[in-house]
């Protein structure tokens, strides 16, 4: 499913890939860490680079797990995983393996440059620039304002938690 000279931000997942039961904002959460790693814009992740955006989740695994799951998710036989696939492989691992939250952390920390427990608006557009989501520092308020409870400009866990749990 290479992206054939699409934008990366236009790159989005099928719902008939989906249980209608994920949140949106947790899909697009997802697709945000696949598109930070895939760095050559080819809608695909190599094994290498596969197990770096899993590890950004907080999903550990051994070199022989990876290469199973490589074997077993890369249902083109590509040799390499794309968008859709990815968005199945996180599912599947969160619902057997990992609590929401703790995989939540670190995109959290991924989110969180300058590592002080905060993400700020700067941080969040930088962010999503990467990933091809520009947005004005406006509109960047506008999403951190519907989240922030205590009204400090920025996002903290608890306020970054809600938009995924409400």
């Amino acid at each position: 499913m290479s992206n054939g000279g699409v934008s990366r931000n236009s790159r989005r997942v099928t719902s008939s890939a989906l249980e209608k039961s994920v949140p949106a904002n947790v899909i697009d959460t997802i697709q945000d860490v696949f598109n930070h790693f895939d760095t050559d814009l080819t809608g695909s992740v190599s094994r290498d680079e596969m197990g770096s955006a899993l590890g950004s989740m907080g999903m550990s695994l051994s070199e022989d797990e990876l290469t199973e799951l490589m074997r077993e998710a890369d249902e083109d036989e590509s040799g390499t995983i794309e968008l859709e696939e990815f968005v199945n492989i996180v599912l599947a691992y969160t619902r057997k393996n990992a609590d929401p939250q703790e995989s939540l952390l670190h995109v959290f920390d991924t989110f969180d440059v300058d590592a002080d427990g905060l993400i700020s608006a700067y941080e969040l557009q930088n962010i999503l620039a990467k990933h091809g989501e520009k947005l004005t520092m406006e509109e960047i308020d506008q999403l951190i304002a519907t989240y922030d409870r205590d009204c400090d400009g920025k996002l903290n866990w608890e306020e970054f938690c809600s938009i995924f749990f409400h």
